[in-house]
């Protein structure tokens, strides 16, 4: 499978958050990745991200609403 951008939103003047579905030995997974622009103006991958198989996406999404639901709490949403 070829990756497919899900998600696509800037960290910082040289930095991007990348969310894609991947696929790697079979499994299928999404990457969180945080890319940089290089002198040319592509945007490369970085090291540092996770990669996670998307039978865990169910326990990511909750960890993410609690999340929210703190930030709310203590008004910083």
């Amino acid at each position: 499978m070829e990756p497919i951008l899900i998600s696509d939103f800037p960290k910082n003047k040289t930095e991007d958050f990348k969310l894609s579905l991947t696929e790697y030995q079979g499994h299928t997974l999404l990457d969180f990745r945080i890319y940089f622009k290089n002198s040319e103006g592509e945007s490369k991958p970085t090291k540092k991200g996770i990669t996670l198989n998307i039978k865990l996406f169910p326990e990511l999404k909750q960890a993410i609403l609690d999340a929210e639901k703190i930030l709310t709490e203590k008004e910083l949403l």
